[in-house]
């Protein structure tokens, strides 16, 4: 009877934890601004106007309720539902997903092509919000993943 060879034992490839890149490694204090709920449409688009990629960040206290972006505008406008004292709670979008800072990119990149959010909002660990993940911090993201796979 011929023996088997021994496999030889494989080696555990993945990467330690602390050595993953993280949500917090990426730039996610730029690309926004936060406004309170009654803050007007028309103050929001001063904004983006100058700013066209970022997004409003809406919060209530320390909670985040929702965003607007020039998509969130153009949709209203589109939509017909603009008037000229209306306040960016009234056209938010609550289509975002929350992921925590020390979220390994790698985990939340599939998350993220799943979901198709509007937004990425970074919470600390106390759920607390500290940061936008924007399109291009996701597109550099995977530029990153890629590179590191390499």
């Amino acid at each position: 009877m011929a023996r088997k060879k021994a496999e030889p034992e494989k080696q555990d490839q993945s990467v330690p934890d602390d050595k993953r890149l993280k949500v917090k490694h990426m730039e996610i204090s730029d690309e926004y601004m936060v406004g309170l709920p009654k803050m007007t449409l028309q103050q929001a688009c001063q904004y983006l106007k100058a700013h066209p990629s970022d997004a409003v960040i809406i919060q209530e206290g320390s909670k985040v309720i929702g965003l607007i972006n020039t998509q969130t505008i153009i949709e209203t406008i589109a939509n017909g539902k603009v008037s000229s004292d209306m306040t960016i709670k009234e056209v938010m979008s609550t289509d975002f997903l929350k992921v925590n800072d020390t979220d390994a990119l790698e985990d939340i990149l599939p998350l993220m092509y799943e979901k198709q959010p509007k937004a990425v909002l970074v919470v600390d660990s106390e759920g607390d919000f500290i940061g936008y993940f924007s399109p291009s911090d996701c597109k550099l993201a995977m530029k990153q993943m890629k590179f590191l796979e390499d």
